[in-house]
């Protein structure tokens, strides 16, 4: 798409990995970072006049659709550019960088003590001159991290990026130093248990 329109406007959800506005750029585009959600998404996308919205979840919106989402029809543009490039998906998937990045951490927390912590953690995380859109998103030159309120449970997320493993784990750890400490602690369990799985999934 971006190759027809040069300098037209993305829309790419928050918990989005860094390869998106990475590759936006490079092809020429604008990426534009919103709250997480699809209400939100589709707005922010209809309010820009951006070529192309996508949110993590799946959903993938279109101008020439009246910033509307529609599955079959990303899957027959799947289907057109596999057929245009002569290749496979799982070649054209090779050709996309891949980062360290943890899936959503969800602790329970209640809704007025996980505003309070978000609270808390914003102030301590000031100096890195997070974004706040939705939570608190730090961004570093090897990764970002991300916590936020989910809007459907009482739960806080966390999803975190590195370019590298010790790089995930850089920017885990500022993130920990700012959690109060049980929460911190729940947090570090859900990373271990993580790496151990994939570790055991390595392994078979």
């Amino acid at each position: 798409l971006l190759s027809e329109h040069h300098g037209a406007k993305v829309v790419y959800d928050i918990k989005c990995s860094s390869i998106v506005p990475e590759s936006v750029r490079d092809l020429g585009g604008i990426p534009l970072m919103e709250k997480s959600g699809y209400t939100f998404i589709k707005r922010r996308m209809l309010d820009e006049k951006a070529l192309f919205g996508g949110e993590i979840t799946g959903h993938f919106f279109y101008d020439h659709l009246g910033g509307g989402d529609d599955a079959l029809y990303s899957s027959l543009l799947m289907a057109q550019i596999l057929t245009e490039s002569m290749e496979s998906l799982s070649e054209l998937v090779r050709e996309i960088p891949t980062y360290c990045t943890t899936p959503d951490l969800r602790i329970p927390v209640p809704g007025e003590q996980a505003r309070e912590i978000l609270t808390q953690v914003q102030g301590e995380l000031a100096r890195y001159n997070p974004q706040t859109i939705d939570g608190v998103r730090v961004e570093f030159p090897e990764g970002w991290g991300l916590m936020r309120i989910s809007v459907t449970e009482p739960l806080l997320t966390f999803r975190f990026e590195g370019k590298t493993p010790s790089d995930l784990e850089k920017v885990v750890n500022v993130f920990l130093s700012a959690l109060p400490e049980e929460l911190g602690q729940q947090v570090e369990s859900r990373i271990r248990f993580l790496y151990r799985q994939e570790k055991k999934n390595q392994i078979a």
